[in-house]
């Protein structure tokens, strides 16, 4: 234990108490070997190390470890024993210096761990999860959710209480206690009485009767809420009945007369008979007076009248002599020695407590039937409070002695545990049973909230800005916390409702997310400095460490500073993070433990971070990259040349695979910034290749003389570039060229982006023109001048593949984000094999991408790539059948143009824009995908994103869970992804296409009510034709309308109720009420829809007023060779007369033969037809 001591000197004085009583079940993984860890097995386990260190050296191999552990622990498996080894052997990498040829700590398991490091690890990691598990449980409120409410009180508030509504709205009385509807009560030790809401607004003021002008006090109030009255004790040792129903405060009863000043009360009714209560009495003789009432309803006392018309006093002598049948009365005398501090009645005990501040009657437990034996609690230096859990059925007590203790109600001689911490007095004490948690407040304002679980402090902060607390309230339901002293106060639940009901991985939006092969855990981290370890297999959250890079405030507080970047080392072992602030970190993240704090002597952000080899490379806002030595905390940083003019935003590397004939290619790194440049370096000298620039053209070029000359021709200079190409160079241009070639950019953006409306810009474009968010080297593709390795992604949405070779340059590119324009893609990543791309953009979009043939020169046979297309299409749900990567055509070209994204000239799009086929597109989340990592063995996905969410889906879309919801998954839904499970939020916005991802292609729900409607609908129609049949047999003359709108079901509809899952209507089910037995002719069938009556349509006829029709119809005009252009034309063809004509002819005698018709009526007649 020696080494424990010099390493760990500064570990809190309970964790070393802790750990030697042996209470360290939730140490080290796996859980099953945690829960079985004890002192006697820990001694066990220190014998085994000292006889299996055969050589004296005093540390063990995996073999020897394995033994060891198998001994010890029995049931282990050895991977489970294999991952402890590692993760002992990584906490100790930095402290011991234990290196391999790569640098990691026993990475193929061939170093050795001794007992002060196993010791000193499963130390770290207890005190880690210890404090997880704290801030899990914790976060009932905080010093920052410190609200003060404006009251009118002058004196100390010395209580505060809950009136809850005990009857529903349909006045039925409810069958426990409802938080969430009430208002609260608060009053000063002057008599003041304040009434507020529930939402604590102050409702009105009273005053107790004979306080305000005479020298009494106020001692103790309860409340009555089966009958609306107040029960306050005052120092005239009366206690008296306030009716408070409605707008009302009247004193209806007094109990006077009393033998001693009432210092305490408690009552409590009956809910299941709101007459039976009972009111419990402290006062200062040490007397405990309980009072049951068996008819409360009608009055406490019954129907009293009082000789000076006031309220009727009721003298206490009478009551313990039973004059009043309804208040049946009983005085326990000389219970305490001293002043009773608290009394309280358990209605599950049928006992009461009642407390002092003496050594031998400390807390009494009495029997109210008088059944059961009464016990004494015997604690040095007295109780001044206490409080019950009806849950665990524990008493928990605060005194002199600054201890909170819990105690079983029957075992009064020991404690249960001892709670310390507390520096002065515990005055209150407040039980939490949902949470089993324990709020307690001391004499020096010190408020702290303890597990009575695992007995540790959760929640530890000072009252500022306060006297002596007199008064606390705590609402279960609300989680508020009321104070009172000579003011009222109010701590809330510090996690807003929106927080509360969404279900969210961190508090704050989530950086990153990375995904351990090795360990099988998924690693988050997010803008409050959070790191959390996950378990993939079910969503749990392992370990946390908060802060884990921080700065002092200006108030000398600790601060956390927001991690922006995070990578795993090439062994998998350690975690390497960097933050805003310019700090790297090296971490064990199974523990918690800092390995390494890298000295960047940085003071700009840490964008992006990779470990090639035994190398760190740090790139961030200085422009420049550094490469640190891994485990060589001695040597200071490499810094390369600075060669981007702009921040650097993303990094990547390739390393080349290392044959037994050929030593491996030298390592290549590619580092992005903001103005679009991507520069190629040799990661062992550390010297530029060459640049890469969509905007400038496709080839690569190098830095500074390709800068120079087009500067020199845009100022239209005469000197003529150089004809050789120009070598990497250290120099760099001056201020002014800067300058020019900035103004030069942003011109030449401004027009790019001109093609685009402004409004359909989104802020993030606006700033973010032409950058590189993110950089990925695709290791299985070999270095050649037509093969992609190296894929782009940024502003605008676009994905670019680039060739690395020397005669490379751009091969491909395509638009990859949701929308048109205004966004980005942040997010890439691809599987092991190098066949699938997957994409996340600013809108939430996840994409996944074939990119096995795309921009590669081994072109798979033309079977092989027509069986993995129909592979793609069982697969994938949303995957149609694309044909191979092709060159988009000149119609398509003006198509995508318009609603795209135009990519700049200098990138030739009409040879480089080639689209690959997309296998599935959905929306993962709300806000922007930030991260996406895939796990290769199960083919799942992991999304991080602002929405302060790491969600887990398959690469179908299937979802499986969000890590951290309440409920876990299972393994098996890994294997078996589930059905109708999505998040809350993409079900409420989600589009058509996304529901119908997530549904692995089924129809969703609304589709299937669309079709149930159609179909409910053509049976009504078939029913109708039925009959319209049967009544033409019979010879009932039909309307030729309403037949004609049955039959409009044709063939083709009644095929696509078929395909749709649905059945056809029958005829054969029809209720024919006519002819059954127990229906009559005049039943009629109900029916929730009734179709709309025929309206015919009128119209008004005036000749001041133009005739207007809702809808007429027409028909196609037709082209007519003779066209007449007079009335006399039209009579003479259709053999018409005039209106006076016909008149003249009819009394003429004309028509009788054959009917002669005027000019309007022929026009009518057409126009009707």
């Amino acid at each position: 234990m020696q080494g424990l001591n010099t390493i760990y000197e500064d570990l809190p004085e309970e964790v070393w108490k802790t750990f030697k009583e042996g209470s360290i079940s939730t140490v080290g993984p796996p859980d099953d070997l945690d829960d079985g860890l004890t002192q006697e097995k820990l001694n066990q386990l220190h014998d085994i190390f000292e006889e299996m260190d055969e050589d004296g050296g005093g540390g063990l191999d995996i073999d020897e470890f394995k033994n060891a552990m198998r001994q010890t622990m029995g049931n282990i498996s050895d991977k489970e024993i294999e991952l402890i080894f590692m993760k002992v052997g990584s906490t100790f990498y930095q402290k011991h210096c234990i290196l391999n040829v790569f640098g990691m700590v026993d990475a193929n398991c061939d170093g050795s761990v001794d007992w002060d490091e196993y010791l000193s690890y499963m130390l770290l990691e207890f005190q880690e999860k210890s404090q997880m598990s704290n801030v899990i449980e914790g976060g009932l409120f905080s010093p920052e959710s410190f609200r003060d409410l404006h009251s009118n009180h002058r004196d100390a508030i010395i209580k505060v209480l809950f009136v809850p509504n005990v009857t529903n709205s349909r006045g039925e009385m409810l069958k426990e206690i409802d938080y969430s509807n009430g208002r609260y009560i608060s009053a000063g030790r002057d008599g003041r009485v304040n009434f507020w809401s529930i939402d604590y607004q102050l409702q009105r003021s009273c005053y107790i009767d004979n306080l305000k002008d005479v020298c009494l006090w106020l001692t103790d109030m309860v409340c009555l809420p089966n009958i609306n009255m107040l029960v306050c004790a005052t120092t005239d040792r009366n206690v008296m009945f306030y009716d408070f129903s409605g707008s009302f405060f009247e004193k209806k009863y007094e109990i006077v007369q009393m033998p001693f000043s009432p210092l305490c009360m408690d009552y409590w009714f009956d809910f299941n008979d709101s007459r039976n209560a009972i009111l419990v009495i402290g006062d200062d003789g040490g007397n405990v007076s309980v009072i049951e009432f068996n008819d409360i309803a009608s009055g406490p006392f019954g129907q009293l009248q009082d000789k000076l018309r006031g309220a009727p006093q009721v003298p206490f002598r009478d009551l313990c002599k039973g004059k009043y049948p309804t208040a049946k009365t009983k005085m326990h005398q000389g219970i305490h020695t001293d002043w009773v501090n608290q009394v309280k009645y358990l209605s599950d005990l049928q006992c009461f407590v009642s407390c002092d501040c003496s050594n031998e009657n400390s807390m009494y437990l009495g029997d109210i039937l008088g059944k059961k034996a009464n016990y004494y609690f015997q604690i040095q230096k007295g109780v001044l409070c206490f409080d019950y859990c009806y849950r665990n059925n524990i008493l928990i007590t605060g005194g002199l002695d600054h201890n909170v203790r819990i105690w079983n109600p029957y075992m009064p001689k020991r404690a249960i545990a001892v709670l310390m911490g507390h520096l002065d007095a515990v005055t209150h004490v407040q039980m939490y049973s949902d949470r089993d948690q324990v709020i307690t407040v001391s004499k020096d304002r010190n408020l702290r909230v303890y597990d009575v679980h695992d007995h540790s402090c959760i929640l530890n902060f000072q009252l500022k800005n306060f006297s002596l607390i007199s008064s606390i309230c705590f609402n279960p339901k609300q989680k508020v916390l009321f104070v009172g002293s000579n003011e009222l106060a109010l701590f809330e639940n510090n996690q807003d409702e929106e927080m509360q009901q969404r279900q969210v991985s961190h508090e704050a939006p989530v950086t990153g997310a990375l995904y351990n092969s090795l360990f099988n855990v998924v690693v988050s981290a997010c803008q409050a400095s959070t790191i959390i370890c996950w378990n993939i297999e079910n969503g749990e959250k392992v370990i946390q460490f908060k802060n884990a890079h921080s700065q002092i405030s200006g108030d000398c507080e600790e601060v956390g500073v927001e991690i922006t970047c995070m990578q795993f080392d090439p062994s998998l072992r350690r975690l390497i993070t960097g933050a805003r602030n310019g700090s790297v970190k090296v971490w064990n993240f199974n523990n918690g433990a800092c390995l390494w704090d890298v000295e960047t002597e940085l003071d700009r952000e840490i964008t992006s971070l990779c470990c090639p080899r035994d190398r760190i490379l740090i790139t961030g806002w200085n422009r420049q990259v550094l490469a640190f030595v891994d485990g060589e905390e001695d040597l200071p940083a490499k810094v390369w040349d600075k060669k981007h003019k702009e921040d650097i935003l993303a990094v990547d590397f390739y390393d080349p695979a290392e044959d037994d004939d050929h030593q491996a290619d030298p390592c290549i790194v590619a580092t992005s910034s903001y103005d679009g440049d991507i520069i190629i370096w040799e990661m062992e000298t550390g010297h530029m290749l060459y640049r890469l620039n969509a905007h400038e053209g496709t080839k690569p070029q190098t830095y500074f003389k390709q800068r120079m000359t087009k500067l020199q021709t845009s100022q239209n200079q005469t000197e003529q570039p150089s004809s050789k190409a120009s070598e990497p160079t250290d120099s760099a241009p001056s201020v002014s060229d800067i300058q020019s070639e900035v103004q030069r950019v942003r011109q030449r953006i401004s027009k790019l982006a001109g093609s685009a409306p402004e409004e359909k810009l989104g802020a993030h474009a606006q700033e973010h023109h032409v950058a590189v968010d993110k950089l990925l080297f695709i290791p299985t593709r070999e270095e050649g001048k037509d093969t992609a390795q190296l894929f782009s992604s940024g502003a605008h949405g676009w994905v670019r593949a680039w060739s690395v070779h020397r005669d490379g340059g751009l091969l491909g590119q395509f638009h990859a984000a949701h929308k048109p324009y205004g966004e980005s893609v942040l997010a890439m990543c691809c599987d092991d094999q190098g066949e699938f791309l997957i994409t996340g953009d600013t809108q939430g979009y996840v994409k996944v991408w074939d990119i096995s043939e795309y921009c590669t020169e081994d072109k798979p046979a033309g079977n092989s790539a027509s069986l993995r297309r129909e592979e793609t299409v069982t697969k994938f749900a949303y995957q149609k059948l694309d044909p191979p990567p092709r060159l988009v055509s000149a119609s398509q070209k003006e198509k995508y143009e318009k609603h795209y994204a135009v990519a700049p000239p200098e990138s030739e799009p009409q040879r480089t824009h080639i689209i690959p086929p997309i296998l599935n597109s959905f929306r993962a989340h709300m806000k922007a995908v930030n991260s996406v990592s895939y796990v290769n063995d199960q083919s799942l996905l992991v999304t991080a994103s602002t929405d302060c969410s790491v969600r887990l889906w398959t690469i179908q879309g299937r979802f499986i869970g969000i890590f951290g919801q309440k409920n876990n998954w299972s393994p098996n839904d890994l294997l078996v992804s589930p059905g109708h499970r999505l998040p809350d939020d993409i079900r409420r916005e989600g589009s058509a296409m996304t529901l119908k991802v997530l549904n692995a292609g089924g129809n969703s729900r609304w589709v299937q009510r669309k079709k149930t409607l159609f179909m409910m609908s053509r049976m009504r129609l078939h029913a109708k034709a039925k009959k319209e049949q049967e009544r033409r047999a019979a010879g009932i003359e039909v309307d030729d309308e309403s037949s004609a709108d049955v039959n409009e079901m044709s063939e083709l509809e009644f095929n696509n109720v078929q395909d749709n899952g649905l059945n056809p209507p029958t005829l054969t089910n029809d209720i024919d009420a006519s002819k059954s037995k127990y229906l009559g002719k005049t039943f009629k069938a109900p029916g929730k829809h009734r179709a709309m009556p025929k309206v015919t349509i009128k119209h008004i006829e005036n000749t001041c007023q133009v005739q207007v029709y809702p809808c007429l119809q027409f028909s196609d005009l037709t082209k007519t060779t003779n066209t007449m252009n007079t009335i006399s034309g039209i009579q003479q063809k259709y053999n018409l007369l005039s209106y006076n004509d016909k008149r003249a002819s009819n009394q003429k005698g004309y028509g009788k033969g054959k009917p002669m018709r005027s000019v309007l009526d022929t026009v009518n007649e057409m126009m009707s037809s």
